[in-house]
This record gives structure tokens, sequence and C-alpha cells, in this order.
């Protein structure tokens, strides 16, 4: 069983909205790279999907079409694996440390 620090409300709120910042921070990044490939990839023309777009009669729908997902899934994507490798778990590693080596150590009296 860990046994972690007790936090503060005021400071277990500020880690907390730190997090979430770092998190939409992190999603948004995710979301431009989505947008950065769906444009390259009407730009580049590869598979003649920029031509196709150019030629259609709403070509900003089409466009729509093609970026809007690409930018839902990566910034999902990036999201998620910010909160897989959160470091929540880090911030408190090294009291565990001092925990386990006071733990390890014999008595002295």
């Amino acid at each position: 069983m860990r046994i972690l620090p007790d936090l503060k409300p005021a400071s277990a709120r500020l880690d907390h909205w730190r997090m979430v910042r770092r998190l939409g921070l992190n999603a948004a990044f995710g979301a431009c790279l989505g947008i950065a490939v769906g444009v390259s990839l009407i730009c580049l023309d590869i598979g003649g999907i920029g031509s196709r777009i150019a030629r259609s009669s709403t070509p900003w729908l089409a466009s729509l079409i093609l970026v809007a997902p690409l930018a839902f899934t990566l910034g999902g994507a990036v999201a998620a694996s910010f909160i897989m490798l959160m470091p929540y778990e880090r911030e408190f590693r090294e009291p565990e440390r001092r925990l386990q080596n006071i733990e390890d150590q014999p008595d002295r009296q």
C-alpha cells in the first residue's frame, strides 16, 4: 500500500488546474497537428485529393470533412498519451523513496 503525502486543498486545487491546463495544451497541439496533416494532404495533392477538392462545388465543406476528423483524432490521441504519461506519480516518488529507506533501516535504540 502506498502512502502519499497529504496535500492541502489549495495546493491540490492548483495541481489539478495545472494538469487540466497541460491536458488542454496537449489536446490543442494534437488538433493543430491534425490540421497540419490535413492541409498538407490537400496542398501536396496526395491521391488527387487536392485537385478533387479544387473542382468541388463547395471546396470549404470538402476540406472541413477531411481536416476536422484528423484534428479530432490526433487531438484525442495526444491528450490520451498525456493522460497515460501524466507525471502525477513522479511528484510523489521522492517522499516514497524516503519512506522506503526509513522502513529498510534497522531500528536504532
